[in-house]
Order: C-alpha cells, then structure tokens, then sequence
C-alpha cells in the first residue's frame, strides 16, 4: 500500500530521473521530484502525476542521512554571513 511521504526512485525513462516522494493519492499519484539522477538533494518543484507506479521502485528517504554535526556547521555558516553582510 502506497501512502503519502513514501519515496520511489524512477526505474524507466519517462520523467527526469531521480528519486520522487508521494504527495498526493488521489486518481492516481502526484509525485514531487525531491534528487537528481546522482541522489542530490534538489529542490525543482517538479510535480508528476501518474495513473500507477509500475515506472518506479521503492526507495529509501534520502534525507534519513541528516548528521548533526553538518547542521551545527550550516547553522553557524548562516550566523556567520548574517553578522558579515553588516561589514
């Protein structure tokens, strides 16, 4: 059973290649393009809606890999440029 959230890679050549996440389950399957072909994390806004899944394979969330050390270091990058545009 498909439900929303769930993230599906795409295994023919139909749409854009990547790994796509449920948002919609209504006639059908809205789909939105969250990685490119590689696995990086992109933001395209790119929506698809199929009648079935049958072009796709069932994947991992790509985003299961957040580390907190890497959001520490984002969070005082965005202090640092926010106090450095002022100088």
């Amino acid at each position: 059973m498909t439900a929303l959230g769930d993230h599906y890679r795409l295994s023919d050549d139909t749409h854009a290649p990547g790994t796509y996440r449920v948002v919609g389950t209504a006639d059908g399957f809205t789909l939105l393009r969250i990685t490119d072909e590689d696995g990086t994390r992109e933001s395209t806004g790119e929506i698809v809606h199929v009648d079935d899944l049958a072009g796709f394979s069932s994947t991992s969330d790509p985003d299961a890999g957040i580390h907190p050390l890497h959001e520490i270091r984002n969070l005082l990058q965005g202090l640092y440029w926010s106090v450095r545009r002022f100088l």
